[in-house]
């Protein structure tokens, strides 16, 4: 059985060993000693007495914070709801939190070693080598969507985002989260499935519109050749007309619009010059703007400008800003068509403005107003404002499939509004030419 010493005899046995250690090195025990030396030395010792008390509390103090530390990376790390992971410099797991075993369906131990691309969906690998190459070129933070392949073979939808740093050895390391985002592929599904099956109808809707307009444009052309001249054939043919070109451009613009939602616009760009464009524009608007008693004042550059584009979707484009501004203005109103070259850093792009003195635009309305199917309240409650909707998302995708912009400005109601389109010029042709010597 062993026996536990006190302190005393604790102290007797170093006492005698310290003494036999002083006799081994043949130093003489002091025969007088100084009592104020024992004093000293008595002082010391106690001070570092004291001194080593402290170390430990603090000691003491550090290793109860780092043990909350460690609580508290057990709780931010192993139970956060996304999984995190250590991947080494070839892409293997060095560590994973609970969730993302989870995730992977598999024990966090059998993870480690593991590439993280066998868990990557065959036909996403690309996307995922895609994802380290950019971040081991740049050093910057990456991150893509894939599916990512459970133990038990079923798949799902994952956010991958990865970074780079360095370990305790210097070496680079990646950290890696994964968020499940198979609810939200699941909505974008729903939602582009509904999209298309939209783009579909307004396809089918536009055809089954467009096949009585043909032939009711027909009679009408017969009523135009009849002899008679009686106020109410006259009106009756008038209004007809109308209408029908009305339902026609309604008719086209919304195939239009669906053609430019399946991707099956081909622009037929060729080299124009402004002023002709402009005029073609006017030209084209001119009976709905007279329809309405405005006054239309044009204002181009004194210099050819050129741009390359479409004129027929130009034009429309040009058309249904005019077309827009007389409708929403009160007949009698003036309407402005500017054209000009940008000066400046801007030098490459030509702008035109739509202006009128209109009901203008309600500032909670104005970043709506290129929405499809989009018209404002005040719109809604003027019966006589005929319209889908359709006419300015169709000139917002026309100017950007030419590589422009266009704005919409408005300092409120009843107090006018302006649309403003940017668009890429062609160079300006050198003004003195090298002369070509022929020999």
């Amino acid at each position: 059985m062993t026996t536990i010493q006190d302190d005393g005899d604790d102290s007797s046995r170093f006492r005698q060993r310290a003494e036999e250690k002083v006799r081994a090195m043949g130093e003489p025990a002091p025969a007088n000693v100084d009592p104020d030396h024992i004093r000293g030395l008595l002082h010391e010792l106690r001070v570092h007495q004291i001194e080593l008390e402290m170390q430990n509390e603090e000691l003491r103090r550090a290793q109860e914070a780092l043990e909350i530390s460690q609580a508290r990376y057990f709780e931010l790390y192993d139970l956060a709801p996304v999984g995190y992971l250590t991947l080494g410099e070839q892409g293997l797991i060095q560590e994973a939190n609970l969730y993302a075993a989870t995730l992977l369906g598999a024990s966090r131990s059998a993870l480690v070693k593991l590439p993280l691309s066998r868990f990557i969906l065959p036909e996403d690998q690309d996307i995922y080598y895609l994802c380290r190459k950019q971040l081991l070129a740049s050093g910057e933070p990456q991150a893509c969507d894939l599916r990512l392949v459970r133990r038990d073979s079923t798949d799902f939808w994952a956010r991958l985002e990865i970074s780079l740093v360095q370990n305790a050895e210097c070496a680079q390391i990646s950290r890696a989260i994964l968020s499940d985002i198979s609810a939200r592929k699941l909505a974008e599904e729903v939602v582009l499935e509904a999209s298309l099956r939209k783009d579909e109808f307004l396809a089918v809707l536009g055809h089954e519109l467009r096949n009585p307009l043909a032939p009711i444009r027909n009679a009408v052309e017969v009523l135009k050749h009849l002899k008679s001249e009686e106020p109410t054939l006259i009106w009756a043919r008038e209004m007809i007309d109308r209408q029908i070109r009305h339902l026609v451009r309604l008719v086209d613009d919304l195939l239009d619009m669906s053609r430019i939602a399946r991707r099956t616009v081909i622009l037929q760009k060729e080299r124009l010059e402004l002023a002709a464009l402009v005029a073609q524009s006017v030209e084209a608007a001119r009976p709905f703007v007279e329809q309405c008693r405005h006054t239309l004042i044009v204002e181009i550059p004194a210099q050819p400008v050129h741009l390359e584009g479409d004129a027929v979707r130009l034009v429309q484009v040009l058309q249904n800003l005019l077309d827009n501004a007389a409708k929403y203005t009160e007949p009698g109103g003036t309407l402005w068509l500017s054209a000009e070259r940008a000066t400046g850093t801007e030098a490459q792009e030509v702008v035109l403005r739509v202006r009128d003195t209109g009901m203008g635009i309600d500032p909670e309305f104005l970043p709506h107003v290129f929405d499809l199917f989009s018209r404002s309240s005040q719109a809604l409650d003027r019966p006589s404002q005929t319209g889908m909707g359709i006419g300015l998302s169709l000139v917002k995708q026309l100017v950007e499939l030419h590589g422009g912009r266009v704005e919409a400005f408005s300092a409120g109601l009843g107090r006018g509004s302006e649309f403003v389109v940017r668009l890429p010029v062609l160079p300006l042709p050198p003004r003195n030419p090298t002369p070509v010597l022929l020999m």
